[in-house]
């Protein structure tokens, strides 16, 4: 990924963290999972990406809550 596209994607998902919630909020941490198709639907793709520099411990906490909360059947897209 180029340094321009990370830096649109981190301000992004920070501005739409912002909008979730009502007070001041600080991003620290991320990681965004990408599922891309083949043109010919033959082929899935599972990519991911997070904050540079973010430890693989916080990368495996966050996909954990993401299945904990997923499983539960609990999802709403606004976790907190």
């Amino acid at each position: 990924m180029s340094d321009e596209t990370y830096k649109a994607l981190d301000a992004a998902i920070r501005a739409h963290v912002s909008d979730q919630y009502d007070g001041p909020t600080l991003v620290t941490d991320f990681v965004v999972l990408v599922a891309a198709e083949s043109l010919d639907a033959t082929i899935t793709r599972y990519h991911y990406t997070t904050r540079e520099g973010m430890p693989a411990h916080v990368m495996t906490g966050l996909i954990r809550h993401f299945q904990v909360t997923f499983d539960r059947g609990e999802m709403s897209g606004d976790d907190e």
